[in-house]
């Protein structure tokens, strides 16, 4: 499995599970068994965690294309919407990483993290 460091997380270069094909409802990612992911460590990202991801895949200025090869290198990030643990008394947010913007679409993606050991 791939992964690469941002801060002081380890992060999947793909989204959960395999290939990220599926989205999540709120209700999913509330229930959610990692298994043996969370055996080796990997959760959810907190609302810190995520906006410093989205940060890093978009910091490559306003040319669009530039932008979205940007996102693409550093994480395989698409114009996709991602759960993280929320700081309020809500569990979780979804962000949105076309916007920069905590969103209420009703599914998102999901993208393991752990800390660097």
């Amino acid at each position: 499995m791939k992964t690469f460091i941002a801060g002081n997380i380890e992060v999947m270069r793909k989204d959960y599970p395999a290939f990220g094909f599926q989205a999540f409802s709120y209700e999913e990612i509330d229930n959610l068994d990692l298994g043996k992911y969370s055996e080796e460590g990997w959760r959810i990202p907190t609302s810190k965690e995520i906006r410093f991801l989205y940060k890093m895949a978009n910091c490559a200025a306003y040319d669009r294309s530039e932008w979205n090869s940007q996102k693409w290198s550093i994480g395989n990030f698409g114009d996709n919407c991602y759960w993280a643990k929320s700081d309020s008394s809500v569990s979780f947010i979804l962000y949105d990483f076309l916007g920069g913007s905590v969103e209420s679409w009703s599914k998102g993606k999901l993208r393991l993290v752990r800390n660097i050991k």
